[in-house]
């Protein structure tokens, strides 16, 4: 089964628990259409596997049944690993979440759906 891996980066984005998306050390990332690249998804096929930075305050127990919520309807068996903790000072920062989409000329990024 292969997976809408936007559609799976906007729903978890929308965990509150999820500072953002993101392909870690390894670059984890799954193409979508032409050259464009979605970080912190991965299609395991059959599974996914998303690859977050948590909010300060988060608990696992929460960030995980948040994503499994968001994404579990999807049918596939779901893998979250949890790359980073952001700081406070990350949140101050950040002005809302976005999801890099990379299309070998640089990052676009999109802010999630609502």
């Amino acid at each position: 089964m292969t997976i809408d891996a936007l559609e799976v980066a906007q729903r978890v984005a929308s965990c509150s628990e999820v500072a953002r998306l993101t392909g870690g050390l390894g670059g984890v990332g799954t193409p979508v259409v032409g050259d464009r690249w979605v970080e912190g998804v991965r299609d395991l096929d059959p599974g996914i596997e998303v690859h977050v930075v948590a909010q300060w305050d988060f608990t696992i127990e929460k960030l995980t049944a948040q994503i499994h919520d968001r994404i579990g309807a999807l049918g596939s068996p779901i893998e979250v690993i949890i790359e980073d903790v952001a700081t406070p000072y990350d949140e101050m920062v950040a002005s809302e979440k976005v999801i890099v989409v990379d299309n070998g000329g640089g990052p676009d990024v999109t802010p999630p759906s609502e």
